[in-house]
């Protein structure tokens, strides 16, 4: 593991490689040139040139130039990124190594080269604020419940005028009933006698 001195720019350098220019070929791990995901130290090395030499050496073979070569990047993705994971073990056994600032040097260039600026802490915070703010608006709109439909107007109820219904009308004049004095001819039937008094009450 890496001490205090180092720990600082192994994490600026993971925020590098987590950012790198969009330019760069994306390689799954599968498919990369560096391959640090699977980075180890060849026993045969070790037995040779102990553990220092052998870690030296097989950095300069993944990383494919001299630890004093500073290069662009070739690729972005899990088997560059891992480099820093590398680093980080194995720099305790490399006390005048320079392989973190290389590395670092060569992350830089790269963004260099491709006019991106460099990420920052704070700029990482800042996106990762900014996402889990619209995941949570997100969220609460979809577990928000639905909104209640609009009150209906009403319909009015149509009146059966086949039924006799009593309505209250307000130009209504009760006119006195008199009596039929005729003495001859058909009895008026009251219920007509009403109805006229009706007609009558409203047409005044």
């Amino acid at each position: 593991m890496t001490d205090k001195r180092h720990a600082k720019d192994i994490e600026l350098l993971r925020l590098y490689l987590q950012d790198l220019p969009n330019e760069l070929p994306l390689r799954s791990a599968q498919d990369s040139s560096y391959g640090f995901h699977a980075f180890g130290l060849d026993e045969e090395w070790l037995k040779e040139e102990g553990q220092e030499a052998a870690a030296n050496r097989q950095l300069e073979v993944q990383w494919g130039t001299p630890r004093t070569t500073v290069a662009v990047l070739r690729e972005r993705g899990p088997g560059i990124e891992a480099i820093a994971d590398v680093l980080d073990q194995h720099l305790g056994m490399l006390p005048d190594s320079k392989w973190l600032d290389d590395v670092l040097d060569s992350v830089r260039l790269t963004f260099e080269v491709y006019t991106k600026d460099l990420p920052t802490h704070e700029q990482a915070t800042l996106d990762e604020s900014v996402e889990s703010s619209g995941g949570a608006e997100a969220s609460d709109a979809a577990s928000s419940p639905p909104k209640a439909p609009k009150q209906q107007r009403s319909k009015r109820k149509k009146i059966d005028s086949h039924k006799l219904t009593d309505i209250a009308d307000p130009a209504w004049r009760d006119l006195p009933e008199g009596a039929d004095g005729r003495s001859s001819g058909a009895k008026a039937h009251p219920d007509l006698i009403a109805s006229t008094r009706l007609f009558l009450g409203s047409s005044t």
